[in-house]
Parts: C-alpha cells; sequence; structure tokens
C-alpha cells in the first residue's frame, strides 16, 4: 500500500540505539486513530515524507492490502476497538519481537539515570520499583517504573530505553508517555528486597539469569501466549530470550538490593557502580 493513498495520518516514527529505525502507519481510518495513539504514548515524531516500514491494520475477513515498504501489522478481532491504549501496546510489541531477535529482551523493571548511566530496578509486582523510582532524588531521573527494553547498540554496547507501563495506559490513550527513543548505557541491573537497612550484593552468574528470565517472561507474555502464538513459536521465542539473557549476564553486573523504607538506597546503588569499575580498571591494567 502506498502510505499517501491510506489514512495513517502523520504516522510515528520511532529509532532504537541499536540503528533500528521504525516508520509506523494506518492503513484504515481505525487504525489511524491506533497509530496516533502511540505516537502520543512514545512520543515519536511524525512520519511526514517517509514510506512506512510497518503499516497496522484492522483484522479483516477480507484479503488485506499489500505493503510495498515493509511488514504489516493486524489488529484481531477480540481487541476492544476503544482500547486504543492497548491496541497501540499491541503494535509495540511488534517492534519488541524485532529486538529480540536481534539480541534484545524487554524485562520487568523500572528504568533510573545518573549522566547518561542507567540501571534497571527489577523485581516482581510489589517489590517497591514504583515507589523506589519515586523516591530518587536529583540528579538521578526515573524514566520507567515498571518496563525497559535492553539491547546492544551498534558499537555492541548494552543500553536500556524506557517502555509503556500497561496498566498507565488508559484506553484513550491519555496523557502520559514515555520516551522510548532515549536511551542510558546499562551499568548494572538491581532486584529489589525490602530490607531494614540499603545493602547491595552482587549475584552470580547463575543466579542472576534465572532472575532475568523470569522478569522478561512476565514482560513478555503477548509473544508467549498473545493472539495465534502456537505453543512451537512460544517455546521458540522463550529460547531465544534464554540466548539474549544469557549474553547479557555476562557482560552487565546484576546485584540484589535491599531497600528500606526510607534510606537513600540510591547512594548505595552509586557506591555499588564505583566497586565494580574499580576492579573493571584493575582487571585491565597491563
Amino acid at each position: 500500500m502506498n502510505r499517501k493513498e491510506g489514512s495513517g495520518g502523520d504516522g510515528a516514527l520511532l529509532t532504537l540505539a541499536d540503528g533500528s529505525r521504525w516508520a509506523v502507519a494506518g492503513g484504515d481510518p481505525c487504525s489511524a486513530r491506533v497509530v496516533s495513539c502511540l505516537a502520543r504514548i512514545t512520543r515519536a515524531l511524525p512520519l511526514a515524507d517517509r514510506e512506512p516500514t510497518l503499516t497496522v491494520f484492522e483484522d479483516s475477513r477480507e484479503e488485506l492490502p499489500a505493503s510495498e515498504a515493509g511488514a504489516v501489522f493486524t489488529i484481531g478481532p477480540e481487541v476492544d476497538r476503544r482500547d486504543l491504549g492497548q491496541q497501540a501496546l499491541l503494535v509495540l510489541f511488534r517492534l519488541v519481537r524485532d529486538v529480540q531477535a536481534r539480541g534484545g529482551a524487554l524485562v520487568h523493571g523500572a528504568l533510573a539515570e545518573l549522566d547518561g548511566d542507567g540501571v534497571v530496578l527489577a523485581g516482581k509486582s510489589e517489590a517497591g520499583k514504583t515507589t523506589a523510582s519515586r523516591r530518587l532524588r536529583p540528579p538521578w531521573r526515573s524514566l520507567c517504573d515498571d518496563t525497559t527494553l535492553l539491547l546492544r547498540d551498534t558499537g555492541g554496547a548494552w543500553r536500556a530505553h524506557p517502555w509503556p507501563t500497561a496498566g498507565d495506559v488508559p484506553p484513550e490513550g491519555g496523557v502520559k508517555s514515555w520516551d522510548i527513543q532515549h536511551s542510558a548505557a546499562l551499568r548494572g541491573i538491581f532486584f529489589l528486597e525490602k530490607g531494614s537497612r540499603e545493602v547491595s550484593r552482587r549475584l552470580g552468574k547463575a543466579e542472576a539469569l534465572c532472575l532475568l528470565v523470569e522478569t522478561a517472561e512476565q514482560a513478555s507474555w503477548p509473544l508467549n501466549c498473545g493472539r495465534g502464538v502456537k505453543e512451537e513459536k512460544a517455546r521458540e521465542q522463550r529460547l531465544q530470550r534464554f540466548d539474549n539473557l544469557t549474553s547479557l549476564v555476562r557482560d552487565v553486573p546484576c546485584h540484589r538490593l535491599e531497600v528500606s523504607p526510607s534510606g537513600p538506597f540510591w547512594k548505595t546503588i552509586e557506591e555499588t557502580l564505583a566497586g565494580v569499575r574499580r576492579k573493571r580498571d584493575r582487571v585491565d591494567l597491563p
């Protein structure tokens, strides 16, 4: 389909740290509203005159028009057409699938940034990710409080992108947004636990991998059990994520972090990262 003949409006242009660029357009009036919602949620740039790399359509019994410039994503009949926010998130999972195929992963964790360096605050529901994100003090910044996309940049270094939280996206798309094109250099992953004082403990690679697999499973459910996902395909997705996370724990230090109700846990993170840097510098000495 030629975009100029469709009804995708301005569309959404998204660029990630691995160099991938997504130009998303709607192929019909309903899908155009979904893509417009997607653009608001993700702070995407307008598509302008670019040809789409992904065209969104309503699910139809009729044969869909062929896309001349990229992939096609259809919104299934079981999805509530009034819930533009959730439909937009499903389109985003098409991007997640592509990132995962190139070595990345979506994890259940908040993303915090300090001077360009990022850390993921991971954990199950009620572990305190959102509370910890709200408690951060400048110059720390909370980029998101629930879900983070991890990938390698064009130089092979791990970076982290903030990602929308499903529960924070109302049916109409709302006003809350996430700057998913912004990324931070991934310096560490901290699995939160409630405690009486701030204590950080480095995890072994096996333990870190087990915990990361669990967080990625929670964040990536549409890839495991979404519409039309067969058991064999879901197994393939899980094996792919496992390989990606195995590579991640080799490169990125992971820790357990006990967090007290009122302590400056971010200071403990700073001290932990400084210790990791000193150790790495000693190893790198000739």
